[in-house]
């Protein structure tokens, strides 16, 4: 059965995933992962502070159905 969860991501610009890209050195995909809290590095935690600190990023919850 499917539930109704909250799941937090951070919504940037479309043209500052490459500035994010450039300035970490990984792929758009690291990036995306990064931006949907699905990695918890400290890479990461730094691409989520500079999308949110520097290039205009808004901090979403997006209700989304998760099968269990």
């Amino acid at each position: 059965m499917a539930k109704l969860v909250n799941k937090t991501k951070i919504i940037v610009p479309k043209e500052q995933i490459s500035v994010l890209m450039a300035r970490f050195g990984y792929k758009r995909t690291a990036v995306y992962n990064a931006l949907a809290y699905r990695s918890q590095s400290s890479v990461a935690q730094n691409i989520r502070k500079m999308a949110l600190d520097s290039l205009g990023g808004k901090k979403v919850r997006l209700p989304i159905f998760e099968e269990e």
